[in-house]
């Protein structure tokens, strides 16, 4: 089955940078208030012009295509059949969204992809990679191709667990702090598709516990879908344009803050013994190198998500213990992390 999407922009036109893309189906059921999971959508578009302004200031950027009925059928029957503008109907959804993963930016826009509009078929290839240059690592030359200069790592503030309540029975080599909106978001409010896998980095900073063995305390301040990437149903892929733009993304911001992560789904239920995949640990070892980024994992089913964290551990990956922030900036486990066996 194809998957709809919305694609998001943010920033004033003429020129608005590509942000992410979401699911359309969940974005559809918190619009039609509709928790029937057995309930599908059929989506029929009409090319009927519509105001560009969605939802104050929210933008949809193929108003040619603005209305379309909105068909949920359970097995073979239809439910109901509803007619829509595209606007209307996902505006509030998508204002309520972008308001929580970047509260202070107010220009945002967005169009749907679907096959009806633009061919996209029931998976997204990663996209190919201009100005690429294969490398011939064995072709006889007397002058090196290029060189490699080790930067050293930059230090790490340190602090005391204790002066923000931390109890040390449960810290782990890695702990990941967040706010109770940011954990709400990757628990409940980020549409996420459940017939592909989607993906996405983690911006935050990072602090050492101060004292004893080496661990660290990564406060996620931010969570950002992954531009240009390849999805399936069991694999999901980053490009280098995916780190372009989340770079970009970070220099935008200026808060100083590092990529201290990714995540990615996995469209099946947790707690059956899988966690990370070899494919996910190798792409985690081979491209998060730092000694505190860490994998985030999201098992994704009808009914629920379950969230994981882990984290490098000499030459393994362990769970992290998931800590929020309350009152006073103290912050209390969200659940111990236990290692999958």
């Amino acid at each position: 089955m194809t998957i709809a999407e919305v694609m998001l922009f943010k920033g004033d036109r003429p020129r608005p940078r590509y942000f992410g893309r979401l699911s359309l189906e969940p974005l559809l059921r918190e619009a039609l208030d509709e928790s029937d999971e057995d309930v599908t959508f059929v989506l029929v578009f009409h090319q009927v012009g519509e105001e560009q302004a969605a939802e104050d200031g929210l933008v949809n950027l193929l108003p040619d295509f603005g209305e379309l009925d909105v068909l949920a059928v359970r097995g073979k029957q239809m439910v109901y059949r509803r007619k829509f503008g595209v606007g209307a109907l996902l505006g509030p959804v998508l204002r309520r969204l972008v308001d929580r993963l970047d509260a202070d930016e107010r220009h945002w826009s967005f169009r749907i992809s679907h096959p009806v509009l633009d061919g996209e078929r029931s998976y997204r290839k990663a996209p190919s990679i201009e100005g690429a240059v294969d490398v011939n690592l064995h072709r006889p030359t007397s002058q090196p191709l290029f060189t490699i200069n080790k930067v050293e790592e930059p230090a790490v503030a340190e602090v005391r667990p204790a002066d923000h309540g931390m109890p040390e029975e449960y810290l782990t080599p890695i702990n990941v702090l967040m706010t109770p909106g940011t954990h709400a978001l990757l628990l409940s409010d980020l549409p996420l598709s459940q017939r592909i896998e989607e993906g996405g980095f983690f911006l935050g900073t990072v602090r050492a516990i101060a004292g004893g063995e080496t661990r660290y305390l990564v406060e996620i301040t931010a969570v950002t879908p992954a531009q240009s990437s390849g999805a399936g149903k069991g694999h999901f892929t980053f490009t280098a344009d995916s780190f372009a733009a989340v770079n970009q993304l970070r220099a935008e911001r200026g808060q100083g803050e590092e990529l201290v992560g990714w995540y990615h789904t996995h469209l099946f239920e947790a707690g059956t013994g899988l966690g990370l995949s070899d494919v996910d640990l190798d792409l985690h070892f081979a491209t998060f190198r730092r000694p505190w980024q860490v994998a985030g994992l999201l098992n994704v089913t009808k009914h629920r998500r379950v969230l994981r964290f882990y984290g490098r551990q000499d030459n393994d990956m362990r769970a992290c213990t998931q800590w929020i922030r309350h009152e006073r900036d103290r912050y209390l486990p969200a659940g111990v992390g236990v290692d999958d066996e």
